[in-house]
């Protein structure tokens, strides 16, 4: 009896490498469990900061937010661009809050959670991300340089001079989503979604409505401008993408 005791205590006995292996095995989960239940602040934001406070892209397109880039590429997937309404549809907001909610508690940003059922949960979710921005992405002094008349010759010429001057991360996210939009519209025989359609509803993106004083009518315009002038207005030779 006492010998079978003996062992069945010592089974019961770990090896030091064992304990090793189970305290980090509890470490792990118990800073998994703390980022949950205190609402640890991830890496990098995504929503509500200004550019240069993201996680930004510094291979393929140097100064755009990554999660910019994964939204883009998703999108102009060839079986999605050509889908009616894109960015004037507007996402079921219940997915729309789920998806973001996500990205949101996440850590390390995970560009694998951008999937949806609906390709307008993703596109009014990239919209919101850039009127949320914390700065606009087009700076008010930049903004108050254009001239009165903006699609004429003239006009077109002062934009392309103030974006010159335009800092980064800025320039970049700017020209990278101004061509994403005319690779949109270069679909619009199947999406219907020119380029005066894309500025009605990207105009407030680019310009943050909220933060910079501007009239509907010159703000549609300007936007506009800015797809079908992008050749002329941007420099387009780091900033290409074929769609996928």
């Amino acid at each position: 009896m006492n010998n079978f005791i003996f062992r069945l205590e010592t089974s019961n006995v770990r090896s030091p490498k064992s304990e090793k292996k189970t305290r980090g095995l509890f470490r792990r989960t118990e800073t998994a469990s703390l980022y949950l239940e205190d609402g640890l602040k991830p890496k990098y934001p995504i929503f509500g900061a200004a550019l240069d406070q993201l996680e930004l892209n510094q291979t393929t397109y140097p100064n755009v937010p990554r999660f910019v880039v994964d939204c883009v590429e998703y999108i102009e997937n060839k079986d999605r661009i050509v889908q009616d309404g894109l960015y004037r549809a507007c996402g079921n907001k219940f997915s729309i809050d789920e998806l973001k909610q996500k990205l949101t508690e996440s850590y390390i940003y995970d560009p694998k959670l951008l999937i949806a059922d609906d390709i307008h949960t993703i596109t009014s979710l990239l919209k919101q991300f850039f009127r949320e921005l914390g700065a606009p992405l087009i700076p008010q002094e930049i903004y108050e340089r254009l001239g009165r008349n903006l699609s004429d010759e003239e006009g077109i010429e002062t934009i392309r001079k103030a974006f010159e001057d335009m800092k980064e991360p800025n320039r970049s996210t700017l020209t990278f989503i101004i061509k994403h939009l005319t690779n949109v519209a270069a679909f619009s025989s199947s999406n219907r979604m020119n380029a005066s359609n894309l500025a009605i509803v990207w105009g407030p993106c680019l310009l943050s409505a909220s933060q910079i004083d501007f009239d509907i009518g010159r703000m549609n315009t300007f936007a506009k401008v800015l797809i079908e002038n992008y050749e002329h207005v941007f420099s387009p030779d780091t900033n290409e993408r074929l769609v996928c």
